[in-house]
């Protein structure tokens, strides 16, 4: 297993099922991004019907048209069946690039048509706070992806203060402003999102590498072992320990009580019925003690350890 190390570009060197994972966090929970991208459109119609500017109701059915291309996208990405391939994601992350590119360019030619074609002052601020809460609401998906919503800000963002500061005024100057700073204080946020989902998705990886590694060892260990939680539930056993018992594999999966392992053991003739008693009694009285089952026969190494754990308490027993 590939794992990519916490310090230059996350993009370098990334794991397959990590770029996966963030491609799909592209398309999680589509329908505030849908509803969202609506907003738009009846802002646009609203100047558009106040200050009568031509070029503004051009801007309504294109967003109109970018909203529904888009949430076809988000539609037919949710009627996949089967576990995003890397080569899947490639391909929908161009599609996601895509849209966001053509919204971002429709928000940046509408806001230049309205702060430059109209001398609303109601329509300006309409305009750029419709702007600003859109590309706020774009944090919490592309933070996984945070170079296409960089993309898409320079894009929306970039004519909307290039036209605030062309304008003038002290106002517009004040607003072009802080438009700027909060743009790059998102662009900060996403990158630091995207950080700080790669170092979760580093940290599930080492862990699934532990535990493949765990079970790799407990599998290949000479002597079975069974491992049962404070509660009488089976939490581990190796395969060897199933093959000496004559135990089903299925135990651990199923969960397992202490009573339906120690009754299998004694049917199988592996324990008598008095150490069964005898470990049974010990996960009642909550202590800890290991049971050394030998096989009859001295030519062959048959034994078996069942560990029985609780509230951190432990003791050792052996039994010929």
């Amino acid at each position: 297993m590939q794992l990519a190390s916490r310090t230059g570009d996350p993009d370098q060197q990334m794991p397959p099922s990590i770029y996966a994972g963030m491609v799909d966090s592209l398309f999680m929970n589509p329908a505030p991004m849908i509803f969202g991208a609506f907003g738009p459109a009846i802002a646009a119609a609203v100047i558009a019907s106040v200050t009568g500017d031509f070029l503004g109701w051009l801007c309504v059915p294109l967003f109109v048209v970018v909203g529904l291309a888009r949430a076809l996208q988000m539609y037919r990405y949710k009627q996949r069946n089967s576990p995003l391939t890397v080569a899947e994601a490639v391909i929908w992350e161009k599609r996601y690039r895509l849209g966001a590119i053509a919204y971002g360019l429709a928000l940046g030619i509408w806001s230049v048509a309205v702060l430059l074609r109209t001398d609303d002052a109601a329509a300006h601020m309409l305009c750029a706070t419709t702007v600003v809460a859109y590309m706020s609401g774009g944090v919490g998906r592309t933070f996984g992806r945070p170079r296409i919503f960089h993309l898409q800000v320079i894009l929306a963002c970039g004519p909307l203060i290039t036209a605030l500061m062309f304008v003038g005024g002290y106002y517009h100057f004040a607003l072009a402003l802080l438009s700027f700073v909060f743009f790059v204080a998102i662009r900060r946020l996403t990158s630091s999102l995207q950080r700080i989902y790669w170092n979760a998705w580093l940290a599930r990886e080492r862990e699934a590498a532990l535990a493949g590694q765990f079970d790799t060892a407990l599998n290949n260990m000479p002597h079975g072992l069974c491992m049962f939680r404070a509660d009488g539930r089976l939490a581990v056993m190796n395969r060897r320990f199933s093959e000496l018992m004559s135990l089903s594999d299925d135990l651990v999966q199923r969960g397992a009580s202490a009573s339906d392992i120690v009754a299998d053991c004694v049917s199988a003739g592996s324990i008598s019925a008095a150490s069964g008693n005898m470990i049974l009694s010990e996960i009642e009285n909550a202590q800890a003690r290991d049971i050394i089952t030998t096989d009859p026969d001295a030519a062959r190494d048959r034994s078996a350890v069942m560990d029985v754990s609780a509230n951190g308490r432990r003791r050792r027993r052996r039994a010929a």
